[in-house]
């Protein structure tokens, strides 16, 4: 897939990438985010998967489950965020910790790399990060 770009790529950049895909070798990757289509991180991650596998790095992409009232905290959140003032409630914050709950129960983050993107996943990391040295929140 890489050799696409070969015309069009800077000098050196194709060998920089395979050097840094080089880094990962025997490691997993798993990406995890709110949806599949639609938004910035789906059209990213719909580009970048097939390119990390054909660098020889084993990836996966989980998407979490949610009602309508958790996407929408989840979207006050990004808000929030991005400087807006908002206000969640308790009621809230103690429903979409539950529906991570329920996520958490349902994934296998098992990856030797986990990349979590935006926040609705975030608290994800809560559930998992004691039985793993670290995962990554790209927001």
């Amino acid at each position: 897939m890489i050799e696409k770009y070969r015309n069009i790529a800077p000098d050196g950049i194709l060998s920089e990438i395979r050097a840094l895909a080089g880094a990962l070798e025997g490691r997993t990757l798993q990406h995890v985010s709110s949806t599949r289509s639609g938004g910035g991180v789906a059209e990213i991650l719909h580009r970048m998967i097939p390119w990390t596998v054909s660098l020889g790095i084993p990836t996966t992409w989980d998407v979490i489950d949610g009602r309508q009232d958790f996407f929408e905290v989840t979207k006050s959140m990004h808000n929030a965020l991005q400087g807006a003032d908002v206000d969640i409630s308790c009621c809230d914050k103690e429903m979409y910790l539950a529906h991570l709950g329920q996520n958490a129960s349902r994934l296998n983050l098992d990856a030797d790399v986990v990349i979590v993107h935006d926040p609705q996943p975030a608290f994800l990391i809560d559930h998992f990060l004691s039985r793993r040295k670290s995962m990554v929140w790209r927001c």
